[in-house]
């Protein structure tokens, strides 16, 4: 654990700034070649504001309709013919984000900004190419924490996932893909803040996808059987996604680099990676998960 805390972005600042000039570089020729370029700034200031961070990375999944969005994130909970379930999750959604700005909104409203095209759809596109536009990033090693959902909630009301099915496929061996933007941090304590804790602390033991013996197959094999055991609680209740970009598409968004752009530090990615598996950390109430990260653009 303390390798990969060691080999963070935030631990290489010369990688961070030269990172930070390309992003700057990548803002300043968007400002200047597209029609809508000078509303980055709002762009990314809407993704980090009011739950905006959910529809955007719907909609440049290529959802047009709430319903559609909510129906492919649980066909179950969500029938494509119900306004009604509709309807009550707008209302949760404004609750849970919204309220608390001071920001008047009515679920019609969500729905509006979610399915015409206006400013949230020119936005997301707009944010999605920014991401794409500058060079591919290699080698940078950055945090993202995730969080299980509990039971009852719904997983179109936040970044967090069904933590025993993620990690099942992950220790399956199966490719992760994000179809919306990746959001990552770059110390594992911020990343820890979305994990709903730090599962790293408590490590038992590793299962390294390269190593083909025996007895890594035997761990690989005890975890899966472990995530099949509803007696055991809290095994992936806080996951910890630690990625180290081979061929990735994103910016670093930062203040001080590029003006106007945003005031937090973070890697955020474009919508299309994939990440590989390389290792999962069993601990005591969560997993550390590694995975190598390429844009679709790089994949055979």
């Amino acid at each position: 654990m303390a390798d990969i805390n060691a080999l963070m972005l935030g631990k290489f600042p010369f990688t961070l700034e030269l990172l930070q000039q390309q992003s700057a570089a990548t803002a300043e020729h968007l400002r200047r070649t597209d029609p809508h370029g000078s509303d980055l700034k709002y762009a990314v200031d809407n993704y980090r504001s009011c739950g905006d961070h959910i529809l955007m990375s719907a909609i440049i999944c290529g959802h047009k309709t709430l319903r559609d969005f909510l129906h492919a994130s649980m066909p179950g909970q969500y029938p494509t013919d119900d306004d009604e379930k509709v309807q009550q999750w707008c209302e949760e959604f404004l609750l849970r984000y919204v309220s608390s700005a001071g920001v008047e909104y009515t679920p019609q409203d969500v729905m509006a900004r979610f399915e015409n095209d206006d400013e949230l759809q020119r936005e997301a596109r707009l944010l999605d190419k920014f991401l794409k536009a500058g060079p591919p990033i290699a080698d940078a090693c950055v945090m993202k924490g995730i969080g299980a959902i509990s039971d009852g909630e719904t997983a179109a009301m936040s970044t967090r996932v069904a933590g025993r099915d993620y990690v099942r496929a992950f220790l399956s061996g199966q490719p992760i893909m994000y179809d919306g933007f990746l959001s990552t941090a770059f110390d594992p304590k911020a990343a820890a803040d979305f994990a709903g804790g730090d599962p790293s602390t408590r490590p038992v033991y590793a299962i390294d996808f390269a190593d083909r013996s025996g007895r890594s197959e035997a761990l690989r094999r005890h975890a899966l059987a472990d995530l099949s055991n509803p007696t055991i609680e809290d095994q992936a209740a806080s996951i910890m996604l630690a990625i180290r970009t081979r061929q990735a598409r994103g910016a670093v968004l930062d203040s001080s680099a590029a003006p106007g752009i945003a005031d937090e530090t973070e890697l955020l990615l474009a919508s299309g990676h994939v990440l590989a598996p390389v290792m999962a950390i069993r601990c005591e109430k969560g997993y550390v998960l590694l995975a190598d990260a390429y844009h679709r653009d790089f994949v055979q």
